[in-house]
């Protein structure tokens, strides 16, 4: 035995975290084997150094699903994320219907009062007081 782990996220970020041990590459149990390589490198030359490695070891050696730690990361996190935006959609299209329902309301209201305040304008009402009493009673509908 190599070594023991306690926090190893191997399937996700929202995975349960199980123990894991690590065994030198002779005595893998498995089938398949995973590698984790560090590197400063670009991961184009890692990647091709890492083949020829490999394909030196073992020539009929499949290497298969080399990806990036960034990109385990973002499958990882790529289906919170779809759930989010469209979360974010729905309330963009919730808070619209909103709006323009409030604005219909609003505008119908005016809509009756129209004549109302016409009669008020002819006989001198001030025009700020008409304006505030049909913004007093907009605001009470909104």
């Amino acid at each position: 035995m190599v070594g023991v782990v306690h926090a190893v996220r191997h399937n996700g970020l929202d995975q349960q975290v199980a123990p894991v041990f690590y065994v030198t590459v002779s005595v893998a149990i498995q089938s398949q084997i995973q590698i984790a390589i560090r590197s400063r490198s670009d991961s184009g030359s890692v990647l091709k150094l890492a083949r020829d490695t490999l394909g030196n070891i073992d020539p009929d050696l499949a290497i298969v699903d080399v990806r990036t730690l960034n990109e385990r990361l973002e499958r990882s996190l790529m289906a919170r994320r779809t759930y989010s935006a469209a979360i974010v959609a729905f309330g963009v299209t919730a808070l619209v219907l909103v709006v323009i329902g409030v604005y219909g309301i609003l505008s119908y209201t005016f809509a009756q009062r129209r004549k109302e305040i016409g009669i008020g304008m002819a006989l001198g009402a001030d025009s700020r007081r008409i304006t505030l009493q049909v913004m007093a009673k907009s605001t009470g509908l909104a």
